[in-house]
């Protein structure tokens, strides 16, 4: 909650709050010592006790206060109270760009007035570049004038210093998403030319009003950003600045400009020329980039990292040989039970492995080429349903899972110990703080939902793109209703975690090489009669209808059927360690009952007309039986064949169940 007026903090007299975001609050505030106000920036409770943004937040911030330009806001002081970091900067007494243009100028400002403050931001962003500092939230906002519109106007860049958790966007919203570069979006590594790319996106918003590419949707603003051409300014008196702004405003970095003062000086060229718009491909090719600690160099594409290995139910121990890591946790009731959200949170325990760790195999890691808009690489798949060796997307999915695990929504019970998961009561219940997190849950599902497109599109396998389609769908629905509709009844949020969970067994078992090891032991049916055609991955549908219901009631009847089967619970509290005699007749007892849940939900799905449902019961049931038949040789890897079968069964179930909501 906001500090009071008058209160007390780090020894700062707190007169009244400027402002609040997803990073914290800013107050004016007095200092402690000297008779002079100050800018404090207060940090809210979660990035503070994360140790690695914490050491981040002392570096930049001492690195800031190093720094000294005409504008640039001074750093003046750091530390921490009560478990929070803090800033302290200079005040200025004026107001911000952003408010600037909201009164004074809701179509744009004029040219010079609006280039004047380009070409300041440009100066102080090149100077902090040269110092090893990158600003990551370039936007109206944060440019501070005094003296707006006289002869005496100070134009000041604030912020700079106020580390930001890089991978973490899953707190924007839809206006500041559209100031963030492309390369950042898609936690790609970056470089002093993402700052430029922000800095563009604010000079067509000084210049038009609007910010480039806006809409009231975070995902479209997003999707906007990946496949859509830069826009171009509607007042004909500007044409001749769209060329500048489209180079900067240019998807991939290196067709930018080299640095934030060569771009100013090309909006000051066109101005002075009124030379007609050219074409960026025109232009010269950049110098060479300067590049900051601050941005990891380019490298080839994250690695997956073994997850637990495991059904979804408990293994409380692995057979000889085997040491598998912690298992993933599992769901806690979702909305069916009323209880709270999770995702599989091991993701975030090895996400600091996830950039670094070498693939145990040693194979080579395949470059993923993004398809061309409307061609899918799965396209062409209409062959039976079998067990897939290899996928070159597992290896881009599992970081997109990252902000999703890492949001607040998973984290409350850290940071708001002893209250209640706000998924645990209605939306229209919800006080400001639970609406702040949903908030943040909600954009970072539709994060995940467009970075993972991508991943449709490139994906050879059908099964796979659909279940990325189906994790796209779910977790759209989700976000959407993350407000007063929700209601924890809704099992949205219980599909797309569950598809998402499927999908992470799945590249579990490429990864360690189970599903090549064992996929000889299963052989592949016939080639379905129907095959669902690629969807739109920005806008794919939910796959269960009304329609679909008397199917999805035998398929439950047998999931729910197999999993209280006696023999299945007794196997389930076991190691299934086939050196163990009591573990193996467990093994053998449960092995045929496996390979009839397979049997009857395939016979169950052959009679739906949706292509969608018949795929993934047979998904699930070649998974099924590949881990069925490997509990001779049982190996703790094997275990996520059986996660792929199970999870993609509670996705049915999920599906089924959210139908028609």
């Amino acid at each position: 909650m906001p500090l009071p007026d008058g209160a007390t903090f780090a020894g700062f007299g707190i007169v009244r709050l400027l402002g609040a975001g997803g990073m914290g609050e800013v107050y004016l505030a007095q200092h402690p010592r000297l008779p002079r106000l100050q800018a404090l920036r207060i940090l809210s409770a979660e990035p503070s006790a994360d140790d690695e943004f914490r050491a981040r937040f002392q570096r930049e911030a001492d690195a800031a206060a190093a720094l000294s330009h005409p504008h640039l806001l001074g750093v003046h002081d750091r530390g921490e109270c009560e478990g929070r970091l803090w800033i302290s900067m200079g005040y200025v007494d004026g107001t911000d760009a952003a408010k600037l243009l909201r009164e004074h100028y809701p179509h744009g400002m004029p040219r010079v007035d609006a280039l004047e403050i380009v070409e300041a931001i440009a100066k102080a962003l090149d100077y902090a570049h040269e110092h090893g500092l990158l600003h990551r939230n370039v936007k109206p906002a944060n440019i501070l004038l005094s003296n707006p519109r006289t002869a005496h106007q100070r134009i000041l860049l604030a912020d700079l210093g106020i580390a930001r958790r890089i991978t973490d966007i899953s707190g924007l919203t839809a206006a500041n998403l559209g100031y963030t570069a492309p390369e950042q979006l898609l936690d790609q590594p970056f470089d002093t030319r993402a700052d430029q790319y922000s800095l563009a996106a604010t000079a067509y918003h000084l210049l038009s009003g609007t910010a480039p590419f806006e809409h009231p949707s975070p995902a479209v603003v997003i999707s906007r950003q990946l496949d859509s051409a830069p826009p171009r300014l509607a007042r004909a008196e500007l044409a001749d600045l769209n060329a500048a702004l489209s180079r900067a405003l240019a998807r991939d970095p290196a067709n930018r400009f080299a640095t934030c003062q060569d771009f100013a000086a090309a909006l000051r060229a066109d101005e002075q020329t009124r030379a007609e718009p050219r074409p960026a491909a025109g232009m010269p090719p950049p110098a060479p980039i300067r590049t900051v600690n601050a941005a990891p160099p380019p490298g080839p594409p994250p690695m997956p990292v073994p997850m637990p290995y495991g059904p979804p139910w408990p293994v409380p121990g692995p057979p000889p040989g085997w040491g598998p890591p912690p298992r993933r946790r599992r769901r806690r009731g979702w909305a069916i039970g009323g209880a709270a959200l999770v995702l599989v949170t091991v993701v975030a325990v090895v996400a600091a492995l996830i950039m670094t760790r070498t693939h145990s195999t040693g194979r080579p890691v395949a470059a993923i080429s993004t398809a061309p808009a409307g061609v899918w690489a799965s396209a062409d798949d209409t062959g039976p349903v079998t067990v897939i060796n290899d996928d070159p997307t597992c290896r881009r999915w599992t970081p997109i899972g990252l902000a999703l695990v890492d949001s607040p929504i998973e984290r409350w019970a850290v940071t708001h110990p002893g209250q209640p998961n706000p998924l645990t009561h209605p939306g229209d219940t919800w006080n400001p703080d639970e609406r702040t997190a949903m908030q943040a849950a909600a954009n970072a599902y539709r994060v995940a939902a467009v970075k993972t497109a991508a991943l449709a599109r490139t994906t050879p396998h059908r099964v796979v793109r659909e279940l990325y389609e189906q994790f796209i769908a779910y977790a759209r629905a989700f976000a959407d209703i993350l407000g007063d509709r929700y209601v924890p009844t809704n099992a949205a949020g219980a599909t797309a975690e569950s598809a998402y969970n499927a999908l992470i067994s799945l590249c579990n078992t490429v990864d360690t090489g189970a599903a090549r090891a064992r996929s000889t032991l299963v052989s592949a049916p016939a080639a379905p009669k129907q095959t669902a055609r690629p969807q739109d991955p920005a806008n794919p549908k939910r796959f269960v209808t009304t329609s679909d219901l008397p199917i999805c009631g035998e398929l439950i009847s047998e999931f729910k059927a197999f999993k209280a089967n006696p023999t299945v619970l007794d196997w389930a509290k076991g190691g299934h360690n086939p050196g163990n005699p009591e573990e193996r007749a467990l093994n053998d007892a449960v092995a045929p009952l496996m390979l009839n849940l397979a049997d009857d939900t395939e016979r169950i799905a052959q009679r739906s007309d949706n292509p969608l449902v018949q795929d993934f019961v047979l998904f699930a049931a070649q998974y099924q039986r590949a881990f069925a038949k490997s509990l001779p040789t049982y190996m703790s890897r094997d275990g996520e064949l059986g996660g792929a079968a199970g999870y993609t069964r509670e996705m049915l179930a999920d599906a089924c169940m959210s139908a028609g909501t």
